[in-house]
């Protein structure tokens, strides 16, 4: 799976502000879960995926805790995260390359984890891979923003940080916007869609987006 969220993730300009960009640490493993997996409840997609909210809290934190422990301990992937001037985690972006697999055992991990929802989380992850370019990239698996800390730029300074560093090995970054308004986000960014939107079954829509390096 290959989704970035939520789609209000910033709008604003960089804040500098007490905030500072750093690589992500196996103690921050906690924090980086729950960032995302609160920035994701609002999500249309996430609506599809987890329709009861009651399941949310069994389901999303262990989800994105399967692919936050994979991308971090990972010595090939890169994980950036914000954290305040206390060393709080407010906003986490985590990336992957193209030719990562992804988690080992993901499919049965998957199961387990989503249980009868398994054949949507299943019709997600198809979508998006029919979707994913064939040249060389790294994909911005997820990205999120602490509730209440979203619009003041972090989504965008992460972003930016990892951007610099594609564009000087000349790699290509994929990502899947959820929305359209989030998608015109990344085409400030320098993304321009790759394909035609994908929509799930709840009219949900998902934009594939690439930035070439520069």
């Amino acid at each position: 799976m290959s989704l970035t969220d939520p789609a209000r993730y910033d709008d604003a300009t960089p804040d500098s502000g007490p905030y500072r960009t750093r690589a992500a640490r196996p103690g921050d493993l906690d924090q980086i879960t729950a960032v995302l997996a609160t920035a994701a409840e609002p999500l249309a997609a996430t609506a599809y995926l987890v329709p009861d909210l009651r399941r949310h809290p069994n389901v999303l934190p262990r989800y994105f805790r399967l692919f936050a422990e994979h991308i971090v301990y990972e010595p090939a992937a890169t994980t950036h995260v914000a954290v305040d001037e206390w060393g709080t985690v407010d906003a986490v972006a985590l990336w992957l390359d193209r030719e990562d697999p992804g988690p080992p055992g993901y499919d049965k991990l998957r199961a387990a984890i989503t249980g009868p929802l398994v054949d949507r989380f299943t019709v997600l992850d198809e979508l998006l891979a029919d979707a994913t370019p064939d040249e060389p990239h790294e994909r911005l698996v997820f990205l999120g923003v602490r509730p209440g800390r979203q619009r003041r730029g972090l989504g965008s300074a992460l972003l930016t940080a990892r951007h610099g560093d594609l564009d000087a090995i000349g790699t290509a970054g994929f990502a899947v916007a959820p929305g359209a308004g989030v998608a015109r986000l990344y085409e400030r960014l320098g993304y321009h869609r790759c394909s035609q939107p994908l929509l799930l079954p709840n009219g949900a829509d998902l934009h594939p987006m690439l930035r070439d390096p520069r």
